[in-house]
């Protein structure tokens, strides 16, 4: 075979071999791409959930806020209108006619537990209705009242006082009293709530 023949044959076959080689290359970087692009893709779809479930945790944590904060202010406001409401049954009764208002004090001197002279304070309001004559006639045979020249800073009612001993028996004690047991009563009456947040 004459020289010329031999390096045509090499180069022929040269040319094979590095077409076979790029080919192989590019099939192998192919591969590596398309697998990379799998791995990124994965990964993406991974950040991607992980961020919306990120986001669904902050969004009930927010919501969980937002609720507690609402059920704050609602439970605020029911009880202002609770108080509202006692507050405006006591100036009620209070400011009921004479022969109510008379019965009321008149039970509740009734309720005494001291003996002998009975100081009776009562509120500046009261100063016309509840007299030294209406005291005089709601006495016993243990008991005598006498209409006191302090007068108590409470909401109607008496407060009845023997020597250091006093009884608290103005309105407003006695609403404060059973506010617990009123509260529970009007609570039901002064239903506010709102709709839960999807």
């Amino acid at each position: 075979m004459a020289l010329e023949a031999i390096l045509e044959k090499i180069k022929r076959d040269a040319e094979k071999e590095a077409e076979s080689i790029v080919t192989s290359a590019k099939s192998e970087q192919e591969k590596k791409t398309s697998a990379k692009k799998k791995e990124l893709d994965a990964e993406h779809r991974k950040n991607i959930e992980k961020m919306e479930l990120q986001m669904k945790e902050l969004k009930k944590k927010k919501m969980f806020h937002v609720q507690a904060e609402a059920e704050k202010q609602i439970l605020n406001a029911r009880s202002t209108m609770i108080n509202d409401a006692i507050d405006k049954a006591v100036d009620k009764l209070i400011n009921s006619d004479d022969g109510s208002y008379l019965e009321l004090i008149g039970s509740l001197l009734d309720s005494c537990t001291f003996t002998g002279m009975v100081e009776v304070l009562i509120s500046q309001g009261d100063a016309g209705r509840i007299t030294v004559g209406y005291l005089s006639g709601k006495g016993s045979d243990d008991r005598q009242f006498v209409l006191s020249d302090e007068r108590h800073a409470g909401k109607g009612g008496i407060v009845m006082r023997s020597g250091k001993i006093s009884q608290n028996a103005t309105i407003s004690m006695i609403a404060e009293l059973a506010h617990e047991d009123i509260v529970m009563n009007l609570a039901p009456l002064i239903d506010i709530g709102f709709e839960e947040a999807e």
